[in-house]
């Protein structure tokens, strides 16, 4: 029998007519690891993790190689640039506002990966201090002066100054009284997104204003809102819940400045460290006496809101991106971001090469250089090639890698080509959903996900050989451990969970409760209802329907309760071997009474299912 032998398999070529396929060439190569020439299977998979995600998770990242951080958003994650960093501080966007979390924040609690966090932001003074009338001692000609304030967080972190004083003219030595130092709530006040507050009366949260406006004429009730990242209104403010550690653990204090001029310049020069919780301070320094550091944080910002796509230069800085502006932080000083470049198309992505930052818009990819943020370089490659997906952009030595319409593009710092060109006809490239891909390099190899209507898949890019592969299969989220080249990766299964629970009410006559509400963009498969813990006989409830709708009829109908008369009874209601429709997305799942119990009485109602 005549049999076929190959010593060197090369992938699929796709734009290769069949009958022109050279020894070794495929029109499909599925699932093989073709790297040493041989045809091998991806075999070596194997489940190390099971997250806490309910929902799609779409970034993991492995964190001092023994927690998972999960997010069901596309978050980037960069490590702490700060010198001497022993808290292994991590730095992220794209879930919510800019954020922080170390070892401590990240692994202490119950929950998904990272459980704490706190915002990237550091709180700016809103009020400017006070300077009474100068006091008693002092010597020599008087002089004016004028202070200002700063917070200065428990990780080290000072922020920009306060407004100015009014100008006080005491002599060298004269006692000055400073007031106003406060970050302690106030009514009518106008806050920005830049200020935090502590409540009149201190528990273990401070609040950053996220939705800039005006207080009320009434503190709020600061106990409604107890868990981080949570939200309360008050009055146009809406106010955010983190941890109060952030600025009372050891080291949180308020430095005060004062101007000192000499005989060629002025400078703000630091009078002294108070405590957090203090308000006020009594000046009697003279300017010899001053502290010798300048306020460094004269020129700082916060990082924008929306700021996204985060990553680290080797400069020590990091950059980041909002609509077509980039931003990039002080080198070293992460919270502080004073530089700003806007481009001419809107930025999908950003990726560091070296000191290079790629800035990967949806026209043309750009390259920003230089060693320090205030004096970099603008350079536009030629011809436009848009990226398609920002998820789909990856780092490699000495370059980026990133999807576009045409196929995948590869910058190194000088040029742009399009690696995958020869392989593939813009029609063909577009069979993969550029707009989708969720890529990853290692062992040099990309790792490529798409999924759009449910064609899922993945290919793999062998960049030493050009060879092309196929996966079968698709992944939400990737990860690469830098230290171990093991690459990670999301396979989701269906798994059935309790999706919520909630008190229903059940006496005849009661509106209907809602349970559970499908979260925006899934469906939701209903597998079973529990029943329990009655707060009393339900007897007489002999109709209950069960589903969504205002009259909950979409699931189960005409559901008798009437034999649950314990408090320790419950009930299972199936849905086995019939036909329903997958619940939509914003549906709320509850309980109807249409002849409820004879008696007043709530029951416990869990619902079980899985979400797609």
């Amino acid at each position: 029998m005549a049999k076929a032998s190959y010593k060197l398999f090369r992938g699929k070529q796709p734009q290769v007519a069949p009958q022109l396929l050279q020894a070794g060439q495929a029109q499909t190569a599925m699932n093989c690891k073709l790297a040493s020439g041989e045809l091998r299977p991806w075999d070596n998979e194997q489940h190390v993790e099971t997250l806490e995600g309910r929902t799609t998770i779409q970034t993991i990242y492995y964190y001092l190689s023994s927690y998972w951080f999960e997010f069901t958003a596309d978050v980037d994650i960069v490590e702490s640039p700060v010198v001497g960093d022993m808290a292994y501080r991590r730095y992220y966007t794209g879930d919510g506002i800019p954020k922080k979390t170390n070892q401590t924040e990240a692994t202490t609690g119950a929950g998904a990966y990272p459980i704490n966090y706190y915002p990237l932001q550091v709180p700016i003074p809103t009020h400017a201090p006070t300077a009474g009338a100068p006091g008693a001692g002092g010597s020599g000609d008087a002089r004016d002066v004028n202070y200002v304030w700063t917070v200065v967080t428990s990780w080290g972190e000072e922020s920009s100054p306060s407004d100015p004083s009014n100008t006080v003219s005491p002599m060298q030595g004269q006692s000055v009284g400073l007031t106003g130092m406060t970050l302690v709530w106030q009514l009518s006040q106008a806050y920005t997104v830049d200020n935090w507050v502590i409540p009149t009366a201190l528990g273990d949260y401070v609040y950053k204003c996220t939705t800039a406006g005006t207080s009320a004429g009434v503190e709020p009730d600061w106990s409604q809102c107890v868990t981080i990242g949570d939200t309360i209104t008050d009055g146009t403010i809406t106010w955010t819940c983190v941890d109060k550690g952030i600025l009372y653990d050891s080291g949180g204090v308020k430095n005060i400045y004062r101007t000192n001029i000499g005989d060629t310049s002025a400078a703000w020069q630091l009078l002294a460290s108070i405590g957090m919780a203090a308000t006020t301070y009594t000046d009697t320094t003279s300017d010899d006496d001053l502290e010798a550091t300048i306020l460094p944080s004269s020129t700082w910002s916060s990082p924008p809101e929306a700021l996204t796509g985060l990553v680290a230069l080797s400069s020590g800085a990091l950059a980041g991106f909002v609509g077509k502006d980039v931003y990039l932080s002080e080198p070293y000083y992460p919270h502080a971001w004073p530089y700003r470049k806007t481009f001419e198309s809107t930025v999908i992505a950003l990726a560091a090469i070296g000191n290079t930052l790629a800035v990967i818009t949806d026209k043309y990819p750009e390259y920003y250089y230089g060693t320090h943020p205030d004096s970099m370089t603008v350079k536009k490659l030629p011809d436009p090639r848009a990226c398609s997906s920002k998820r789909g952009v990856v780092n490699f030595p000495g370059g980026v890698l990133y999807p576009s319409e045409f196929g995948y593009e590869w910058l190194d710092g000088t040029i742009r080509k399009t690696i995958t060109e020869g392989y593939f006809t813009k029609k063909e490239w577009a069979d993969y959903y550029p707009g989708t891909l969720n890529a990853t390099y290692v062992d040099g190899k990309l790792f490529a996900f798409y999924s759009s209507g449910g064609n899922e898949g993945g290919i793999v890019i062998d960049l030493a050989t050009s060879i092309i592969t196929d996966l079968d299969f698709y992944s939400s989220a990737i990860y690469v451990d830098p230290s171990t080249e093991t690459l990670y990766y999301v396979k989701e299964k269906t798994v059935i969970i309790l999706l919520d629970s909630a008190t229903v009410s059940l006496q005849n006559g009661d509106p209907k409760t809602t349970v559970y509400t499908v979260p925006a963009g899934k469906k939701a498969v209903i597998t079973h209802v529990i029943i329990r813990s009655p707060s009393g006989s339900l007897a007489g409830g002999t109709d209950f329907d069960i589903g969504s709708g205002a009259l909950c009829d979409t699931w189960k109908q005409a559901n008798s309760l009437a034999s649950m008369t314990a408090t320790t009874d419950y009930m299972v209601i199936t849905s086995e071997n019939t036909k329903y429709t997958l619940e939509a997305a914003a549906a709320t799942f509850g309980i109807l009474p249409i002849t409820g119990a004879t008696a007043d009485v709530t029951a416990t109602m869990e619902v079980f299912g899985y979400e797609i």
